[in-house]
């Protein structure tokens, strides 16, 4: 590995959520980039705790969940240099362009959501690792919500009181009128245009990842309409649609994916992720190129940090997107 040709040793911090065990710190793509930052000559330090001290030249929130907490926010406030610092919601309320009402006028097939990212499976985690007291005052908050919407709904549809779907069982339904009406009013669901990519059997979505100045795309396809990284196949690098670079940017994200399709020639983003995980979707050679190339893209906050020429960066087989 090249030499660090940085004089001042640079430091870098990760802050994970409390409930984090450090033992999933591997299963987060951020993970292996410090693996190389630190080969680099960077000192990476994992926090888990919003009363930390922290005393590094760049901090990275990695708070795995779809709202940062407020505790959270405010150690942020006080730290000059973090990345994603104005990312602080990630429902899908707060970007998507395809969300369907019973009044408006479109009348295609459409697709229920949780609100809430992955499914809402972050915030479960975060829940069963809380102590017993905090858990226990949950459920009956849980309870006490889901009776509140049986009087003011009354509708036998689980998808009127579900607080969360899972992600590789979203229904799709020809029409928003096939749609339960309880659906539409539960404010942990979200009904959206389905605009899959489709070629074949096969149905597509292109994941834009990116840190820094450095970015990429790939492509994975599957015989279900909601495709999802364990059960993807024929993973391949593509171009990045220059809309959605630009939805980034006006996201305020600086490391993170973002999922889309192209739907009848235009890009629909789908997805917002700034804590993105390994699944075992891809092969291991494609793992190592993607963790390389998003490493790579520190030199945002810590120009010339990797000593790799810049002749040498990108690998032959990929297409890759620079942002500049």
């Amino acid at each position: 590995m090249a030499k660090n040709s940085v004089d001042k040793r640079r430091t870098v911090a990760v802050l994970f959520h409390e409930t984090t065990p450090p033992r999933r710190y591997a299963s987060y793509r951020i993970w292996h980039c410090a693996r190389l930052w630190k080969q680099w000559g960077i000192d990476v330090q994992f926090v888990r705790y919003p009363h930390a001290r922290i005393e590094a030249d760049l901090v990275i929130p990695h708070i795995d969940l779809s709202v940062r907490p407020e505790a959270y926010r405010q150690l942020l406030n006080s730290t000059s240099m973090v990345v994603n610092r104005n990312v602080t919601d990630i429902r899908k309320r707060s970007f998507s362009r395809n969300l369907v009402s019973l009044d408006d006028d479109y009348d295609g097939p459409v697709i229920v959501k949780t609100d809430a990212n992955h499914g809402g499976k972050p915030e479960k985690n975060v829940l069963r690792r809380l102590p017993l007291r905090t858990r226990i005052s949950s459920t009956w908050q849980q309870a006490a919500y889901l009776l509140r919407r049986l009087a003011s709904t009354r509708s036998l549809s689980l998808l009127a009181y579900a607080r969360a779907l899972p992600p590789h069982g979203y229904p799709v339904y020809p029409s928003k009128h096939e749609v339960p009406p309880g659906a539409f009013s539960n404010p942990d669901l979200v009904v959206e245009r389905f605009m899959p990519e489709k070629e074949g059997s096969l149905y597509y979505v292109r994941v834009y990842e990116f840190m820094g100045s450095e970015g990429f795309a790939i492509r994975v396809g599957s015989e279900h309409p909601v495709v999802k990284g364990v059960k993807s196949k024929h993973p391949e690098f593509i171009p990045v649609d220059q809309s959605i670079v630009a939805a980034r940017h006006a996201l305020g994200l600086d490391y993170g994916k973002l999922d889309y399709v192209i739907h009848e020639g235009k890009a629909v983003l789908l997805d917002v992720n700034p804590t993105p995980t390994f699944g075992r979707g891809f092969p291991q050679k494609i793992r190592e190129q993607m963790w390389y190339q998003l490493a790579r893209g520190i030199e945002q906050w810590f120009p010339g940090v990797t000593g790799v020429r810049r002749a040498d960066r990108v690998p032959r087989e990929a297409v890759t997107s620079r942002v500049n």
